[in-house]
């Protein structure tokens, strides 16, 4: 790090210090973001950079290694040929590491305009727009054009939903803003795309897993896709039908872990091949 810029984080840490603000980091973000919006995060042996253009942005890359750990744990069981797909990218910081730290070839599907166009930065500024394709695209059991419901619109945010305005425990919510997008089944966009096939895959879309899954059946079958990562709602009949389905499919379960946000009955649950 140059002098400059530690001169410059610590006068922005001094200056949060000094007002006293309550939540400190989030002031802390909205200083850095304004000054520098760039966040270097060491992890896998590389040096990882994130745009941090919001308050969220910024926190999504610092805890990159620390938000969830079972699912770095996972992507470091993946190999240079080995293919990603990210259902889900956000920003891209699961992308970005695994096309970084593992060398493999990632298909980043994000329906979000904003955070899919942080996305892409992120992609140039770590130079590994040769390993991941990205696709502003929703997922779903459909291949169509709808509506995603966003709850807030600042970038790196989640928790929106493509089709009904439904949320995450099967509740309906008032949208501040909907964004048209092109929603493809999984099936369908490999097929049609002619994209690699995924060895393994990682499904984070709020309440949609289920119909994600049910448009990647025919993917899901190949033995191939080795293992995945999905974040379920337990709670939820359409999440325990795929949980008690997964047998079907060649898939046992390895392990179940919180997913790190403030809902207990949300987990992420990695399944891999039988």
């Amino acid at each position: 790090m140059s002098l400059k810029r530690r001169i410059l984080e610590g006068a922005i840490d001094a200056a949060v210090k000094a007002l006293q603000v309550v939540g400190g980091t989030a002031a802390t973000a909205i200083l850095a973001s304004c000054v520098n919006p760039v966040v270097t995060v060491r992890g896998g042996g590389k040096n990882l950079r994130f745009r941090a253009v919001s308050r969220i942005a910024y926190h999504r890359a610092l805890s990159l290694l620390s938000k969830e750990p079972d699912t770095i744990t996972w992507i470091d069981t993946l190999a240079d040929n080995d293919v990603l797909y990210d259902v889900g990218a956000n920003v891209g910081v699961y992308t970005l590491y695994a096309a970084l730290t593992r060398r493999c070839q990632v298909i980043a599907c994000e329906p979000s305009a904003a955070n899919y166009a942080e996305l892409v930065r992120n992609i140039a500024l770590n130079s590994v727009e040769q390993r991941v394709i990205a696709s502003c695209t929703a997922l779903s059991d459909v291949d169509c054009v709808d509506y995603i419901n966003m709850p807030e619109v600042e970038v790196g945010s989640a928790l929106s939903s493509f089709g009904d305005a439904v949320d995450q425990n099967g509740n309906p919510f008032a949208p501040i803003f909907r964004q048209s997008v092109f929603g493809h089944r999984l099936d369908s966009l490999i097929e049609q795309y002619r994209l690699l096939p995924p060895t393994h895959i990682k499904i984070d879309v709020d309440g949609l897993q289920a119909k994600v899954i049910a448009g990647a059946l025919q993917t899901l079958s190949r033995p191939r896709v080795r293992s995945l990562a999905v974040e379920l709602n337990e709670t939820l009949a359409r999440d325990r039908e795929f949980i008690e389905r997964r047998k079907e499919l060649g898939f046992c379960v390895t392990h179940t872990v919180p997913s790190g946000g403030p809902v207990s009955h949300i987990v992420n649950m990695y399944f891999a091949r039988s």
